[in-house]
C-alpha cells in the first residue's frame, strides 16, 4: 500500500467482495446534504449484477462508515439515484474502493462530469441572461424603497467562499441605517423573486473586505442612485 492510498483501503478491499460490492465511493452533494443534514459522510456503492440484499442494506451502510470514517454516514445504491441528481452526486464522487471487474466505472465517472459542467453551465447562462433582461426601472424602484444606493450583479462561482451556493451573487451599497428588519436575509429573497432564481446572496460592499477589488472587476452594475 503506498502512501498515497487511504488507510481503509485494504480493508474494503477485504469487506466489499463479502457485499458483493463493485465499488464504493463518497460524494459531496448540496441535495442530499439539505435532504439528510444529520449525515456526515455520503456514500455511494454499485453491487455485483443488481445484486440486492434487503435489510442488510442498512448493516452496509454502517460498517462503511465505519470503514471509512464518519459519525453518520449515508449508503446509495447506484439504482436509486433520480435522474435529476445522478448527475451532481457522480461528477463529485471519489472512489475508495474499486474492484478490477468495475471496468465500465471511469468512463461512466468521465460522462456524469461531462454532463454535469454542460448543466452548470447552462444554469450560469439562464441566470446572466435574466440578469441582463431585469428591467431598470422595477430594480430602481426596489432599490430605492430597500435603502441601496449602488447595486451589482456577479456570477456566484467567481467567489463561491462568499455566494453559498446561491444561483446569483448580488453586492449592494446600503444607506445609512439598512437594511432593516431581518438585515439582507429578507432582501435577498425579495430579490430571489425579482430576478426569478432559487437563490440570491446578498452581501454588503463593506463586507467584501480584502476580495472587495477582485469581486468589483468581474460585477456588472445594475443600479447606482
Amino acid at each position: 500500500m503506498s502512501a498515497a492510498t487511504p488507510h481503509y483501503y485494504e480493508e474494503l478491499a477485504e469487506y466489499c467482495p463479502t457485499r458483493g460490492i463493485l465499488w464504493v465511493a463518497t460524494y459531496d452533494a448540496g441535495i442530499m446534504r439539505r435532504n439528510y443534514p444529520g449525515a456526515d459522510l455520503f456514500m455511494l456503492v454499485e453491487f455485483e449484477n443488481g445484486r440486492k440484499i434487503g435489510r442488510e442494506f442498512f448493516k452496509v451502510e454502517r460498517d462503511l462508515t465505519g470503514i471509512i470514517g464518519g459519525a453518520c454516514g449515508d449508503l446509495k445504491a447506484l439504482p436509486e439515484l433520480a435522474d435529476y441528481y445522478r448527475d451532481e452526486i457522480l461528477a463529485s464522487a471519489t472512489v475508495r474502493f474499486a474492484s478490477e471487474t468495475a471496468t465500465h466505472l471511469p468512463q461512466m465517472l468521465a460522462e456524469a462530469r461531462e454532463s454535469w459542467a454542460a448543466i452548470q453551465a447552462a444554469e450560469r447562462q439562464s441566470v446572466r441572461d435574466k440578469v441582463a433582461a431585469m428591467p431598470t426601472d422595477k430594480l430602481a424602484e426596489f432599490c430605492r424603497s430597500n435603502g441601496i444606493k449602488w447595486l451589482a450583479a456577479c456570477d456566484s462561482d467567481r467567489a463561491p467562499d462568499y455566494s453559498f451556493n446561491a444561483d446569483l451573487m448580488l453586492v449592494a451599497d446600503f444607506e445609512k441605517g439598512h437594511p432593516k428588519h431581518w438585515g439582507t436575509f429578507k432582501t435577498d429573497r425579495e430579490l430571489a423573486a425579482l430576478y426569478d432564481v432559487a437563490k440570491v446572496y446578498l452581501i454588503s460592499l463593506s463586507a467584501l473586505s480584502d476580495r472587495k477589488d477582485e469581486i468589483l472587476s468581474v460585477a456588472q452594475v445594475q443600479f447606482a442612485s
